[in-house]
């Protein structure tokens, strides 16, 4: 982890799946003062950068998803931009390179737009359930389609049986009748 323990991201520490989901509770979650000191402002920027670097892999493969399946292409491509910025501006939100002036107590003075944090983090979740939503619903078209190959094959192969077990049926019942008609012949 990046986050060492005794420091302002000492919460940040979480397993790795779910880095985004405990990186953005810790943004929305981080306290209201508007002093903070330099380590505190460049962990929230790190954590910024982090959950839009995850959004970006997570878009990629959304839009991957929607280039082979053309029928959910528009919908998915558009949750995937609905991500994308949402990311982006938690990004923004969290950029600390515009504030220049240091305090004599070695702390900064902001104004942290928390809403906005709160709003970006609504739409990243709205967004990022759609994708989810969508790729469910072509793994459920795969399944089906899988589903109805096999069925094709059972039937197929029922077909084949039933045919054979006519041909084993015919072959055996000739033998009888033959050695039926030999006997009597005899």
């Amino acid at each position: 982890t990046w986050a060492s323990p005794g420091t302002a991201t000492q919460e940040i520490c979480c397993l790795p799946e779910c880095y985004p989901v405990c990186q953005i509770t810790t943004l929305i979650n981080h306290k209201d003062n508007t002093k903070k000191s330099d380590k505190t402002l460049q962990a929230i920027q790190r954590v910024g950068q982090a959950v839009n670097l995850a959004v970006g892999r997570f878009v990629k493969v959304g839009e991957a998803i929607a280039n082979e399946n053309w029928d959910l292409k528009e919908e998915i491509n558009i949750a995937c931009i609905e991500a994308k910025q949402a990311g982006e501006t938690i990004a923004a939100l969290t950029d600390i390179t515009n504030l220049n002036h240091l305090e004599s107590d070695g702390q900064i003075t902001i104004f942290t737009d928390k809403t906005g944090v709160i709003k970006a983090a609504r739409l990243l979740l709205s967004s990022v359930t759609k994708v989810l939503l969508l790729a469910d619903r072509v793994v459920i078209k795969q399944i089906i389609t899988s589903r109805n190959k096999v069925l094709t094959f059972l039937m197929l192969l029922y077909f084949c049986l039933s045919v054979l077990f006519k041909v084993l049926f015919m072959t055996l019942s000739g033998g009888l009748l033959c050695s039926c008609v030999d006997e009597e012949c005899s």
